[in-house]
């Protein structure tokens, strides 16, 4: 089994959270965030997490989105698209800051 390496296995760039639920305080008890990974050399993906509060004030953090109602859905729609562009222009910047770095190694090695 491969091991862990942080220079291939990592969290390219959070990119922001939407509260879905408040307790009786007011405080945040459940939260989706969304994040930018990449593994390797594999392509960029993104990731949507889910921080909840649990019994005595426990934070939870599950890999998988729970289940919404329609009223949560449309609550999320601007904000999904806001998460998108957010991550689409993340991306490029990255592709083009790697695209002159390669033109910068072949041009030294050519030249």
């Amino acid at each position: 089994m491969a091991q862990y390496d942080p220079e291939k296995d990592k969290t390219v760039k959070e990119i922001g959270s939407v509260i879905l639920g408040t307790d009786s305080n007011g405080k945040p008890n459940s939260e989706l965030f969304f994040k930018i990974r990449q593994y390797g050399d594999q392509e960029p993906k993104l990731a949507i997490t889910n921080k909840f509060t649990g019994r005595n004030d426990t934070v939870y953090e599950s890999s998988k989105i729970p289940r919404l109602t329609f009223e949560q859905l449309q609550f999320l729609r601007k904000d999904l698209e806001t998460m998108l562009d957010k991550a689409e222009s993340i991306l490029d910047s990255s592709k083009r800051s790697k695209g002159k770095k390669k033109s910068k190694g072949k041009d030294k090695k050519n030249g």
